[in-house]
């Protein structure tokens, strides 16, 4: 059995591959419909149509670079069904 840190590390391989693709609607099916997440700026974003639109917004922007993600670190909960990415300062930002 695939251990949850590491479908979770598998998971955000595949979210940097359709982020590079500016792939927005790809990004559906990886988030609960009542996924709740903070983003880097502090903001919280509730829900899977809320997070498709922050993606779509940011790949619309003519300016956008991409970037990829690599948790340091992946805390799951005891009972295996929460899980926290922790990110450095650092966001690897790709050329265009």
């Amino acid at each position: 059995m695939i251990e949850p840190a590491d479908a979770i590390r598998a998971r955000r391989r595949l979210t940097n591959r359709f982020i590079a693709g500016r792939e927005a609607a790809r990004l559906g099916p990886v988030f609960l419909p009542a996924t709740v997440v903070i983003a880097g700026d502090g903001s919280v974003i509730t829900g899977r149509e809320a997070m498709l639109a922050a993606f779509a917004g940011q790949f619309a922007d003519p300016g956008f670079d991409g970037y990829v993600r690599t948790p340091e670190r992946i805390e799951v909960d005891t009972a295996g069904q929460r899980a926290a990415e922790l990110f450095g300062v650092e966001i690897e930002r790709c050329a265009r």
